[in-house]
Formats: structure tokens, C-alpha cells, sequence
């Protein structure tokens, strides 16, 4: 009888976490191999973002590249279980994209990923917006196109005001992650000061 997803799975990760990237490979394959005779496109999901993200690591870029990409087909064909999974093959494939200088490819992954969440979910959907944000950090912190950063933000900021209030302090904690990498210090402590406001407004 062949091990089941979750061993292999077990074991991938045990694996890479002591430097064995080989067997962690195997292993990996083995469990995706698994999940898709099974037909269970949350674990090929969960496998493909995995593998694709260590070979990355590795710099095996070509098939990390065709594996995040299998990932990002899943998550738009099956928006609905896949599309709020805190694991995102967009962000490791965003990586190899900046690694080798494929800005242009950079901004299309995420215009293409914020056209397909907003034709699914629509404009106030978290799914849209999420998707938004992560364009918006690729526009401030790879892009560098700050206009377009800031517009964007504002959008997801004003949504976020009637989130969940750590929804709310994500979003600009992440803004402000990017003013300042761009050293835009004086617009971080304004938005600060903004969620400040905002809360004091809030509790009122």
C-alpha cells in the first residue's frame, strides 16, 4: 500500500528542514502525485505551492515556475476553496519573476489575479481586495511606480476601514511596510496617524 498524502507530505517537510532536498523532492512529488490521481485539489493545491517554493529555493527555477503556475490555474478554477488560502503561489512566483527581471510578467500576474478575483467575488469581496494589495506592493516595492502604489492602497485602505479590524490593521501595516522601504518615512507616520485617528473614531 503507497504512503498516504499526509505522510509523504510529513516527510517532504522533515526532509527539507534538515538539508536532505533530494528525498524532500521525492517525496513532495510522491504526495502530488497522490493528490491528483485522488482528485483532491486542495492537497495538489497545497503540494504544488510547496514543492514549487522549495525548488526556488534551490534556484531550479524552470520547474518551480511550471509548478506555481499549476498552483495559480487551481486557485482561479477553483476560486471558491482556494482563493483565501494563506499559502499563495502568486508570492513565489512573484520572487523568481523579480530575481530574473520580468517586471512586465511581474505586473501581469497580479492585473491578471485582480481581474479574475473581481469578475468572481467582486469589488468589496476580501478576495478582490487582498488580490488588489498585492498589486499594489508589487507596483511600491518592485515596480517602482509609487502613483500607482498609492492609488491602489487608497482603494484597499478605504475598504478596510469596514473589515475586520485586524483586517483593517494589516492593510496598513503592509502600506506601511512599503513607504518605508521606499523611504518615504514622513508618508508612513501620516498613514500611522490615520489608523490612529481611525481607531480613536471607531471606539467613539
Amino acid at each position: 500500500m503507497s504512503e498516504s498524502w499526509g505522510t509523504l507530505t510529513s516527510k517532504a517537510e522533515s526532509a527539507a528542514r534538515g538539508g536532505n532536498y533530494a528525498e524532500a523532492k521525492d517525496c513532495y512529488k510522491q504526495a502530488l502525485a497522490d493528490a491528483v490521481a485522488r482528485k483532491d485539489v486542495h492537497n495538489a493545491y497545497y503540494t504544488a505551492c510547496n514543492l514549487g517554493g522549495l525548488l526556488r529555493l534551490l534556484d531550479e527555477f524552470g520547474e518551480a515556475e511550471k509548478l506555481l503556475t499549476q498552483a495559480i490555474q487551481l486557485r482561479q478554477a477553483y476560486p471558491q476553496q482556494l482563493a483565501r488560502e494563506p499559502i499563495s503561489p502568486i508570492t513565489e512566483l512573484e520572487r523568481i519573476l523579480v530575481k530574473q527581471n520580468r517586471l512586465p510578467e511581474l505586473e501581469q500576474l497580479h492585473l491578471a489575479d485582480c481581474e479574475k478575483m473581481l469578475a468572481l467575488f467582486g469589488k468589496d469581496s476580501f478576495e478582490y481586495q487582498m488580490s488588489l494589495m498585492n498589486l499594489a506592493k508589487a507596483y511600491g516595492s518592485h515596480l517602482k511606480d509609487m502613483e500607482k502604489c498609492r492609488v491602489n492602497f487608497r482603494e484597499v485602505l478605504d475598504w478596510s476601514r469596514s473589515a475586520e479590524p485586524i483586517t483593517c490593521k494589516m492593510v496598513y501595516l503592509t502600506y506601511d511596510g512599503v513607504l518605508r522601504a521606499a523611504g518615504l518615512t514622513a508618508e508612513a507616520a501620516a498613514l500611522q496617524e490615520e489608523l490612529a485617528a481611525f481607531k480613536s473614531q471607531s471606539k467613539g
